[in-house]
């Protein structure tokens, strides 16, 4: 596994720096295994892998639940902005209805 990242970075140029990564394993791999593999990398494994661009790093097996998230985001933004346009949609009204109320008023007065 060194010898494989050594070559990945002499081949594209760049290097890995081993202080930033982590190392995430499938469930099904034994605790034996998991300290073997960080001891030779010199890595810590990653329990939480966190977020990129709002979406969760690291799916696991159902993509479901992991893009769940993501739907839950755009279903509360779409509903702030409808909340929103209807809000102006409302003061239009609002504003139209007190606009011909007082031309009415002015109507009146004068008939």
């Amino acid at each position: 596994m060194v010898r494989i990242l050594e070559k990945y970075s002499r081949a594209s140029g760049q290097m890995i720096n081993l202080n930033k990564s982590r190392i995430v394993f499938s469930a099904n791999t034994s605790d034996e295994q998991k300290e073997e593999m960080k001891r030779i990398l010199q890595i810590e494994d990653a329990p939480n892998t966190g977020t990129y661009l709002g979406i969760p790093s690291f799916c696991g097996k159902t993509k479901r639940q992991a893009m769940s998230y993501v739907k839950e985001k755009v279903v509360k933004k779409l509903s702030m902005w409808k909340q929103h346009l209807l809000t102006q949609a409302v003061k239009k009204v609002e504003t139209s209805f007190l606009n011909e109320e007082s031309g009415d008023v002015g109507d009146d007065a004068d008939g």
